[in-house]
């Protein structure tokens, strides 16, 4: 098994990257924003990013959690309560990816302004 300080370190390496192309990739939605004149959503990168940033996290708590120094310490619940919600928000991260990743995978188009898909056919009625 490798060890807990390898895991960890690691999962810092990982938070850090995706800190990093977080910021990036967050910069240049803005950007684009601005020059366009209209909101711009995030996309699948920065949303795998964020997704990356979340999963460093409960891999460290995750850790952190199992090597603990007492096999029963006193005050277990909040170790527990951080695990959980750290566990929670990287299932967020990870529904909002997948429904990002469905979206783009429609024949269709995606409102940024409202929020609404139109299909495909539709789109074509409107043109016609």
């Amino acid at each position: 098994m490798l060890r807990p300080s390898l895991i960890i370190v690691s999962a810092l390496l990982i938070c850090f990257a995706s800190g990093a192309a977080i910021v990036i990739l967050g910069s240049r939605r803005k950007a684009l924003a601005r020059d366009r004149g209209t909101k711009q959503i995030e996309g699948i990168a920065e949303l795998a990013s964020q997704a990356a940033f979340s999963c460093g996290l409960s891999l460290i708590g995750a850790i952190n959690f199992s090597v603990l120094a007492t096999p029963f310490p006193p005050s277990l619940a909040f170790p527990v309560a951080c695990a959980l919600i750290l566990v929670l928000v990287l299932g967020i991260q990870l529904g909002r990816l997948l429904l990002r990743y469905q979206l783009s995978r429609l024949s269709g188009e995606l409102n940024t302004v409202t929020g609404q898909v139109v299909a495909e056919s539709s789109r074509e009625k409107r043109l016609a």
